[in-house]
């Protein structure tokens, strides 16, 4: 695998002009999502201008805003499949509503999720979790990777990476064969990059978003392809 800015650049671009498509052609919803997954391809970009200078405020800012980013991942994947599902008839309307209070719980999820870089009560840390670290934006051994210290007691509301996975891959399990090929399909070739390669936890979160407008157009054409 080789990635680099010009990688990530390309991906930026590819994504604004899918999203651009989506708006026009598909769905508003779905076009929204696919340009807020384009916007971690920017965020990767910049890293990459500027990686292991962790005494560059732009370098630090990145490693926010990428965190930040990943916190509202499920809230924006979901509300553009929502959208994606509805305008093809993909799901019924039954099951559209259970997507919809998924939407809501992926809310919550994101807001619990990003208040972990703040420390209340308990000290923010640089290790014992994926994205803990000093904040950074450091070549990592196949992509850039990014860190930030992070809260991560108390334990009971503060949420972890498998609420993550749970809300990007469990919803689509429970509807019909179209969308349990869709999330099969996602879930392994997110999770294929890391495997190979031995990548950290953080890292492979990276390289999964590298692919991820990829991941977007394929899951598009399936749904479209599947109407048809």
């Amino acid at each position: 695998m080789c990635w680099s800015e010009n990688v990530s650049l390309m991906f930026t671009v590819i994504g604004a002009a899918a999203s651009a498509y989506s708006y026009k052609y598909i769905n508003r919803l779905w076009a929204i999502s696919m340009f807020y997954f384009t916007l971690m391809q920017l965020i990767h970009y910049i890293s990459y201008l500027v990686i292991d200078e962790c005494n560059n405020p732009i370098n630090i800012s990145m490693a926010y805003v990428n965190y930040i980013h990943v916190a509202f991942q499920p809230l924006f994947y979901l509300l553009g499949i929502y959208g994606l599902f509805k305008t093809y008839k993909t799901i019924n309307k039954e099951q559209l509503i259970s997507l919809r209070y998924f939407v809501y719980v992926s809310v919550f999820y994101g807001i619990f999720y990003t208040i972990r870089l703040f420390p209340i009560y308990y000290p923010l840390k640089t290790s014992g979790c994926a994205w803990c670290g000093p904040p950074c934006a450091v070549t990592g051994k196949e992509h850039v990777d990014l860190a930030v210290p992070l809260r991560l007691r108390p334990y009971y509301w503060t949420p972890g990476s498998f609420s993550h996975f749970f809300l990007m891959f469990i919803p689509l399990l429970l509807y019909n064969n179209t969308t349990r090929l869709i999330t099969t399909l996602g879930f392994i070739s997110a999770s294929a990059p890391m495997v190979l390669y031995d990548l950290t936890p953080s890292e492979g979160g990276t390289t999964w978003c590298g692919i991820s407008i990829a991941q977007m157009i394929i899951l598009m054409a399936v749904v479209i392809y599947n109407k048809k």
